[in-house]
């Protein structure tokens, strides 16, 4: 089997490695990595040292060049900037590749929904969200739907201590797809205080507001 992982950074990286680990990841013979910064890869590839690996500059925001060098690799692992999500996505298409991802918040993750006929006349694979959360939350949510008859509300916490709302992949995908009568997806997580003291400086400056005010 051939994998392909798009995006160089941590992720990306860690993914490779674990690609790469024959205990990990039977059966996989060659895996590329590919980033749009080509010093990073080949620096990479250079640490790396596994013959089994290709290191190729490419730009995910473009779907046909991209294409080209997922040709014949079986799956590729998403692990790039969630924005550019579609258009690896539409290269996927292209190369005949199967697809994941980590996650592409709200908006983006419905845009890539639309998606699945396509990928089913393809005969190609796309999950999407496969990662800590979205993933192992949406995981523990079916865990849970199944237990139950009906479902009213999902509410996904994430960290600990005080919490903000926001938007997420989960609110996105598990009313509509574990079902059950639920009509509310909430999602929460925990900010590090050196993130949250100046959100509140910006909150209180009314920079949040959504009233229009008149400038100039």
């Amino acid at each position: 089997m051939k994998i392909a992982v798009v995006g160089c950074g941590r992720q990306g990286q860690d993914a490779v490695k674990d690609l790469l680990d024959e205990k990990t990841s039977p059966g996989v013979k060659n895996v590329l990595v590919t980033d749009i910064n080509e010093e990073k890869v080949r620096t990479f590839a250079k640490e790396v040292d596994d013959t089994r690996l290709t290191a190729i500059q490419a730009n995910a925001s473009k779907p046909e060049e991209l294409a080209k060098v997922l040709k014949g690799y079986s799956a590729t692992i998403n692990l790039a900037w969630y924005h550019l999500n579609l258009a690896i996505m539409q290269a996927c298409l292209k190369a005949g590749s199967c697809y994941t991802d980590a996650g592409g918040l709200f908006v983006n993750t419905r845009k890539q929904l639309k998606l699945d006929d396509a990928f089913r006349n393809a005969q190609l694979t796309a999950a999407l969200g496969c990662g800590g959360s979205p993933g192992i939350v949406n995981m523990l949510a079916k865990i849970g739907a199944d237990r139950l008859d009906e479902i009213d509300e999902i509410h996904c916490r994430l960290g600990k201590g005080p919490a903000v709302y926001t938007l997420h992949s989960e609110t996105a995908t598990l009313a509509q797809y574990l079902g059950k009568g639920c009509k509310t997806v909430t999602f929460k997580q925990t900010l590090r205080p050196e993130m949250m003291e100046p959100l509140k400086i910006l909150v209180n400056l009314g920079l949040a507001s959504k009233e229009l005010i008149d400038v100039g």
